[in-house]
Order: structure tokens, then sequence, then C-alpha cells
């Protein structure tokens, strides 16, 4: 699963969910960033704290 969200500036991410449970966080517009990883059970306060 993979989702992309824009906010009304330039800020945009990508969200994609591995089967084994890990969340991977990056910048849609570099795609030659690093993702950052986190287990699922901490996505919910990672992006209510960014």
């Amino acid at each position: 699963m993979k989702s992309s969200y824009r906010s009304s500036g330039s800020e945009c991410v990508e969200v994609a969910l591995s089967i084994s449970g890990t969340v991977a966080v990056r910048d849609s517009k570099d795609s030659e960033s690093a993702a950052v990883l986190l287990p699922a059970s901490a996505e919910a306060s990672f992006i209510v704290s960014v």
C-alpha cells in the first residue's frame, strides 16, 4: 500500500506500508532521498509530531 499527501504549500510526503508491518515515510519530490522506517505502532505518533 502506498499513499501520498500534499499540503497547500509545497510539502509532500509518501507513505508506504510493507507486508512486514514497517512504515516508510519520505519526501516524494526527492526520489533519491532515504525513507524513514518506522514500526507500524509508531506511525501515528510520528505523523502527529511533524
